[in-house]
C-alpha cells in the first residue's frame, strides 16, 4: 500500500509540474521555432513544406520552385490563412505575386531567393491592403542577376509593393539584391520596422526606392555596400512623373556604406511633390568622386540629422541642396572634396553642425 501511494504521489507531482508549465507556451505568431521546423502545426496557417493534400510541397533543393509555391500562396490567401516560409530552407523563385488581396499575413523565416537570370521581383504585392508580414529574407542573387550595363537590374527588386496600403513589414534581411531591395510604388498608410541589406559586393541599385508614397515610417535602415557605381545606392526617393507624390516619410534611423554615386538621394525632376521627410542617417561614400554623398533637390519641408564621411582617394561634395525650400537639418560632413553646395531657388534653409577636412570650399551658394 504504502508503495502505490509512493507511485501515486510521484505521479501526480509530475502532472503538476507539467501542469504549471503548459501555460508559459503559446504557439502564436510570436513563437514560431516550432511550426518553423515542424511545418503547418496550425489550423490557421500554411507551409511551404507541408501544404494540405493536393498540393505539392516546396523542398528548398535548389531547382525554380515558383510555380509550386506560387499555388500554395493562392491556396492560403484563398482560404484565409497565413503563409509560412519555414526556417532553415532556401526557396529558389523567379517572381511570387500577390494582388489584389488584404488581410494576410506572411511569416518569412526561410528565404526566397532569385533564380539565376530571373525575370522579375522576388516577391511583388499589388493593390492589397492590410496585411502583415512580420519578418522575410530574400537573396537577390546579384552575381547570377547582372544587367546589360552593370551589376545590377531595376527589374529584379527583392520585395516590390504597388498601389497598396495600410501594411506593417516587421522586418526585411536582404542579401546581394540585383535591383532594390524593398521599392515602394503608390504605397499609403505603411511602417516598416528593420530594413537591412548587405552585398557581398558592390551591386545592385539601392537599399531603399520610394517612387510614391504618403505615409510611411521606416524605423531602421542598414544599407552596406549596395549600389553598383552608377546607381544611387542607399536611400533613393525619386518620383517617376509628376503624379508620383511623396510626402510624410519618416526614417528615425539608417546607416549606409556604399561606393555607388549618392548615399542618400531626394530627388524630383518631374514636378512631383517631394514635402515633409523627416530622415535621421550616417553615411559612409567610398572612393567615388561623382556627385554629392546626400542630395536634395526640388523638395519642401526636410529636416534631420545627417552625418556624411568619405573614405578613399577619390572624394565628392558631401551634400547639395538645390530648388528646395524649408530645411531644417544639423550635418556634420567629413573628408568631401567640398563640404556643402546650396543652389539657386533655395530658401528658408536652416542648417547647424560642422564641415570639417574638405579639399576645397567648406560652404558655397551656387547660382
Amino acid at each position: 500500500m504504502k508503495r502505490f501511494l509512493l507511485r501515486l504521489a510521484m505521479i501526480m507531482s509530475c502532472w503538476l509540474l507539467i501542469g504549471s508549465l503548459t501555460p508559459m507556451f503559446d504557439p502564436g505568431p510570436k513563437d514560431l521555432l516550432s511550426l518553423s521546423v515542424t511545418g503547418s502545426a496550425s489550423t490557421s496557417m500554411v507551409s511551404l513544406t507541408a501544404p494540405p493534400a493536393g498540393l505539392i510541397p516546396a523542398k528548398g533543393n535548389g531547382s525554380d520552385e515558383t510555380k509550386i509555391i506560387q499555388n500554395i500562396i493562392y491556396y492560403a490567401l484563398k482560404n484565409k490563412k497565413s503563409v509560412l516560409i519555414p526556417m532553415g530552407y532556401t526557396f529558389v523563385v523567379d517572381t511570387l505575386t500577390i494582388a489584389q488581396s488584404s488581410h494576410f499575413t506572411i511569416y518569412g523565416y526561410g528565404t526566397l531567393k532569385h533564380k539565376n537570370g530571373a525575370t522579375g521581383p522576388i516577391l511583388k504585392l499589388s493593390n492589397c491592403s492590410d496585411f502583415n508580414i512580420p519578418t522575410l529574407h530574400t537573396d537577390g542573387n546579384g552575381a547570377g542577376n547582372y544587367g546589360a550595363a552593370g551589376k545590377y537590374n531595376q527589374n529584379l527588386h527583392s520585395l516590390c509593393i504597388y498601389d497598396s496600403q495600410d501594411f506593417h513589414i516587421g522586418s526585411q534581411f536582404d542579401v546581394n539584391p540585383a535591383g532594390d531591395s524593398l521599392y515602394l510604388n503608390g504605397v499609403r498608410n505603411a511602417t516598416v520596422g528593420t530594413l537591412e541589406a548587405k552585398a557581398d559586393v558592390p551591386s545592385g541599385r539601392n537599399a531603399l526606392c520610394i517612387i510614391s508614397a504618403q505615409n510611411v515610417t521606416i524605423d531602421r535602415v542598414v544599407s552596406h555596400q549596395v549600389g553598383d557605381k552608377s546607381q544611387p545606392g542607399g536611400i533613393n526617393l525619386e518620383p517617376n512623373w509628376s503624379g508620383d507624390h511623396i510626402e510624410k516619410i519618416l526614417i528615425r534611423s539608417a546607416t549606409i556604406r556604399t561606393s555607388a554615386v549618392n548615399g542618400l538621394q531626394i530627388t524630383n525632376e518631374n514636378g512631383a511633390v517631394v514635402k515633409d521627410i523627416e530622415i535621421n542617417a550616417e553615411v559612409t561614400k567610398v572612393n567615388n568622386p561623382s556627385s554629392s554623398v546626400f542630395k536634395l533637390n526640388h523638395v519642401e519641408n526636410f529636416k534631420g540629422n545627417i552625418k556624411i564621411n568619405q573614405e578613399g582617394t577619390n572624394p565628392c561634395i558631401g551634400a547639395s541642396i538645390t530648388n528646395t525650400r524649408t530645411v531644417n537639418a544639423n550635418l556634420e560632413i567629413y573628408n568631401s572634396s567640398d563640404g556643402l553646395g546650396v543652389g539657386k531657388d533655395s530658401s528658408d534653409i536652416h542648417l547647424t553642425g560642422k564641415i570639417t577636412r574638405t579639399q576645397g570650399y567648406g560652404l558655397a551658394l551656387w547660382e
